[in-house]
């Protein structure tokens, strides 16, 4: 019986993690919050210029996914690698 319930909670946390999509105009507090939820870890500040900040979270899977926000509001979700995106942080005109 034990068994059976730890396989349905590790088969629904897993489901929840694979679900993640956080919805765009979405503040830094709700996306934060969202993600703690779903077990996606915390935030981890990428780099920042003006109004413009990008966030990666810091759980297991989705290392690569970054999360743009301008003046706080989630605008852009892209998939890359950390150096390329610090240097697209750069380019940003502002």
């Amino acid at each position: 019986m034990q068994v059976r319930l730890l396989v349905l909670v590790l088969a629904l946390w897993v489901a929840g993690c694979a679900t993640y999509n956080p919805q765009s105009g979405m503040t830094f507090e709700e996306w934060k919050i969202s993600a703690a939820r779903t077990f996606q870890g915390g935030p981890e500040l990428v780099g920042m210029k003006g109004s413009v900040s990008v966030y990666r979270l810091t759980g297991m899977t989705n290392q690569n996914t970054f999360y743009w926000f301008d003046n706080g509001r989630l605008y852009q979700v892209t998939q890359g690698e950390l150096p390329q995106v610090r240097y697209q942080i750069e380019m940003i005109r502002r």
